[in-house]
């Protein structure tokens, strides 16, 4: 490859080892196509990448990648259409391995300086799983049953939230909505969608002028947002193959809803017991786990500024959840 600059790169060693194409991004947006002269394109491409690089079969394909602005409605369209074996190419029909498309709450209200709007990201992913990522499993179920979803964009990006400046002091509660946004949105795919099998949290560096609230890194120093460590958290604290248990939660007092506080207990094969938490409030939460022993308790807030997840006492299974936190509670 020859870079901007002039200079040449050559990769040493083995070929990369790639196991998945994302076959065009935001690909209605982006290169104006519909669905049927993307579903052409996408055979397209699959035959050229098979003829050139993968003989064998080996990498998988992602398609559709649809932007956030298309409503569940147009997704749903478009799935119907590509998910349609008669609508392939017979040496491309079974490259029909996952399907995307993305989320951001943006223009919804936000603002700088009422952050209880903020709340409002927790409204948009109660009704995308209802809308757009429910309606789409159906789809599948029906005519693809093998693909699977991946929501490689669940970012947050949108304008009127932050001030100036580097995060968090451009805003310190936006960077803690947001990070339980994404992990909001983990817990309800996780626990809801038959065929979601990742969430990634878009996107690792931006800047001013070119999205800055959708930043998982501070552009100035490098370190982590809260974003960036709901992320970590949920790295750290869950394992593939962690059991998705049974779990309530109700509120009382102050005015909350019943589901303020999110609540997705996690069993382990090994015997650990976790419990992802999220505020989706402005406002304190006192917590209280009903019969469990807390043993540890590791809190993303506007607290820790651009540090990792802090520990927190939670003897007794009780403790106090900030504004908009997201939280791993450990249990024996």
């Amino acid at each position: 490859m020859v870079d901007e600059a002039g200079v040449t790169h050559t990769r040493p060693g083995a070929p990369m080892d790639i196991r998945t194409i994302e076959v065009f991004n935001e690909v209605d947006y982006d290169h104006e196509y519909d669905p049927v002269t993307y579903t052409a394109a996408f055979d397209a491409v699959v035959r050229g990448v098979r003829e050139f690089a993968d003989p064998e079969k080996t990498i998988k394909f992602v398609g559709l990648n649809l932007p956030n602005i298309d409503n569940g409605a147009k997704v749903s369209l478009w799935a119907t259409h590509f998910l349609n074996a008669s609508n392939h190419a017979p040496d491309a029909v079974d490259a029909l391995n996952f399907i995307g498309y993305h989320a951001y709450p943006t223009n919804g209200g936000y603002s700088r300086d009422d952050p209880g709007t903020l709340s409002r990201m927790f409204d948009y992913v109660d009704d995308y799983i209802a809308n757009t990522v429910k309606p789409v499993d159906a789809i599948i179920a029906a005519l693809s049953p093998t693909t699977r979803t991946v929501l490689d964009e669940t970012g947050a990006d949108m304008d009127g939230v932050l001030g100036p400046g580097p995060p968090p002091g451009n805003n310190a509660r936006y960077w803690v909505a947001a990070a339980g946004y994404w992990a909001y949105m983990f817990a309800r795919a996780a626990n809801e969608s038959t065929t979601v099998v990742q969430c990634g949290a878009s996107q690792l560096m931006d800047a001013p002028f070119q999205e800055p609230s959708v930043t998982l890194l501070d552009w100035e120093t490098g370190l982590g947002t809260a974003r960036f460590w709901a992320v970590r958290l949920l790295v750290e604290e869950l394992q593939l193959g962690d059991a998705m248990v049974s779990t309530t939660s109700a509120s009382a007092g102050g005015g909350a809803p019943a589901n303020a506080v999110h609540a997705m207990g996690v069993a382990g094969a090994d015997g650990r017991r976790k419990l992802l938490l999220v505020n989706k409030r402005n406002a304190w939460a006192a917590v209280a786990v009903a019969g469990a022993q807390c043993t540890r308790l590791r809190v993303v807030d506007e607290f820790n500024g651009l540090q990792p997840a802090r520990d927190e006492a939670c003897a007794g299974g009780a403790f106090a959840l900030a504004p908009f936190a997201t939280a791993v509670a450990s249990f024996a």
